[in-house]
């Protein structure tokens, strides 16, 4: 009788390290592959941001060339008789571009201060 029982429980025994080994395989497996998934959607955000980045740096250069060539056209427009005008005109218009500029970057990445009261 006693190696009846002690057969029975290695079997018990087995069924159960079993279980366990199986439980264990597809727990792995599950965090594996949500760990792969978040690591291939990280890749694509990482490649929208780094896109994002080159085509506002292609969009920054030609937005400086156009506003030379409008300079240019300005001061050419106006004449001998009134370059320094153009000039002066030109220096105005650029220094409101910053200002109006510095405005918007303070109001983006200022903090919201409507969730205080």
């Amino acid at each position: 009788m006693n190696s009846e029982s002690s057969s029975s429980l290695g079997e018990k025994l087995a069924a159960l390290l079993g279980l366990l080994r199986t439980a264990g395989n597809l727990l792995g497996a599950a965090v594996g592959g949500s760990a792969s998934r978040a690591l291939m959607l990280w890749r694509q955000e990482l490649r929208r941001a780094v896109t994002a980045l080159a085509l506002a740096l292609t969009a920054a250069i030609f937005t400086c060339a156009a506003a030379g060539f409008a300079a240019a056209a300005l001061v050419e427009a106006l004449g001998d008789t009134h370059r320094l005008l153009a000039y002066c005109l030109l220096a105005v218009i650029f220094v409101l571009l910053a200002v109006l500029s510095g405005m918007l970057i303070h109001r983006q990445t200022a903090p919201d201060h409507s969730s205080r009261q």
